[in-house]
């Protein structure tokens, strides 16, 4: 891989996991224009996979209409256009996870997602009539460009134009509260459907999938800790062993979740275990890519925030503050950052920090692998519950479930030597 220059291939490596994990999985930028120069940016991205961004458009001078944006409700024009541009579809989010190694090799340079319109316009009898309309919107990050509805927005200048090059006037972004406000109190009371933010919905929808994945898993433990009982009351370590010596010298169906015996460890990966049992073999190689990929997510936004100096700055409340004015002010991830999140950003930047860079080296060395897969857990939870929550988590909780659902630290790591040193330790199991 080519050296793009120190911290500057970093901030490209760790950006794509950090929004993907952290709910904004970003766009490239392929443009010698700054980010905050463009009309329809955060802190992570361009419009990321689950924030949504509203933008006014009207016929009048650019600096006209960003004075109108930024006190909406009180300066409304007559004649507008409101564009709502909403977080991605369910099995959007979800792509965003390959798109992030895609674009290690592929840079991508365009992006669809669903987008609404709010028109209000004045009619031949001088009366005022409004339209509501949902299209697909076009980002383009090579022209720099945002195209829907027959119109185009200038991302650079902040034109709007029609796609034919008729120039209708200029755009400016307006904060989501200020714009929904604006939406419901003003114009488009009698559009329900819009008026409500989809976030809600799929944070809800989040919230019963990691529920039902903590009761599966639960309820997974349960039985073979009753398993394990079971085998303690019917048999002794004679029975063992002439349970082993029946089964493969591999690891026997009963025993996924305990440690392995060291004849087990001296087959795990043998020619002849792939032999008899290679969907075994295979499986346990998948389960261990995931591990390791797990791990480099982690490692890099560790780093990341490291670099950026999240331990030491505001970096973290200033991140929290830009994503409340992409929430819907009634929802609970709303709440949740202006009373607990901004006001303890400087702990939080610390224990997610340490977390994910303590769960990445555990996890690649292979110690303590079950232990670090429930901190992941509860640090993926909480990334749910404070606003940055979209599809692309819901394999991420799937796969550590799967972490804590197997003992990989003893198929390849250091669990199995410190579990022989230490038996009775639940950190090697």
């Amino acid at each position: 891989m080519k050296k793009v220059g120190g911290s500057s291939a970093m901030r490209f490596l760790n950006r794509g996991y950090q929004q993907a994990l952290l709910a904004c999985t970003a766009l490239t930028l392929c443009s010698l224009v700054p980010a905050q120069d463009l009309l329809l940016t955060d802190r992570f991205s361009e419009l990321c996979t689950m924030c949504e961004a509203w933008a006014l458009c009207t016929a009048e001078p650019a600096d006209t209409v960003a004075q109108r944006a930024e006190n909406l409700s009180q300066n409304p024009p007559k004649v507008f256009t409101l564009y709502r541009f909403k977080i991605k579809g369910f099995w959007g989010q979800i792509a965003t996870i390959w798109n992030y190694y895609a674009r290690l090799f592929d840079p991508v340079v365009s992006e669809t997602r669903p987008a609404e319109i709010f028109r209000r316009a004045k009619g031949p009898d001088d009366s005022y009539f409004q339209t509501h309309q949902k299209v697909d919107a076009f980002l383009s990050l090579e022209a720099e460009t945002l195209e829907l509805g027959g119109t185009r927005i200038n991302r650079v200048d902040r034109t709007w134009s029609s796609t034919d090059g008729q120039l209708l006037g200029a755009c400016a972004r307006v904060p989501i509260r200020d714009a929904i406000e604006f939406k419901n109190g003003l114009v488009f009371t009698t559009t329900e459907e819009a008026a409500v933010s989809d976030t809600d919905g799929q944070f809800t929808l989040v919230i019963i999938v990691v529920m039902l994945l903590i009761f599966t898993a639960i309820l997974v433990t349960a039985h073979r800790a009753r398993v394990r009982l079971n085998a303690a009351n019917f048999g002794s370590q004679d029975t063992t062993t002439e349970a082993e010596s029946t089964h493969a010298p591999d690891i026997p169906s009963d025993r996924t979740d305990t440690a392995i015996t060291q004849r087990e460890a001296s087959t795990i990966w043998s020619a002849q275990s792939l032999r008899k049992h290679p969907l075994r073999y295979l499986g346990r190689s998948v389960h261990l890519a995931f591990r390791y990929l797990f791990a480099l997510f982690f490692g890099l936004a560790g780093i990341n925030k490291l670099q950026s100096n999240w331990l030491f700055s505001d970096q973290l409340r200033i991140v929290y503050e830009e994503r409340l004015t992409q929430l819907s002010p009634d929802g609970f991830a709303a709440w949740f950052l202006e009373n607990i999140g901004v006001p303890l950003y400087l702990p939080i930047a610390w224990i997610v920090t340490w977390v994910e860079i303590v769960a990445a080296v555990c996890l690649f060395m292979g110690l303590s692998v079950r232990p670090a897969s429930a901190a992941s857990f509860l640090l993926l939870l909480s990334f749910a519950v404070g606003g940055y929550y979209d599809a692309s988590l819901l394999p991420f909780f799937l796969i550590c479930i799967m972490f804590l659902s197997w003992p990989s630290g003893q198929w390849l790591g250091l669990d199995r030597r410190m579990h022989s040193n230490y038996p009775d330790s639940i950190w090697f199991r």
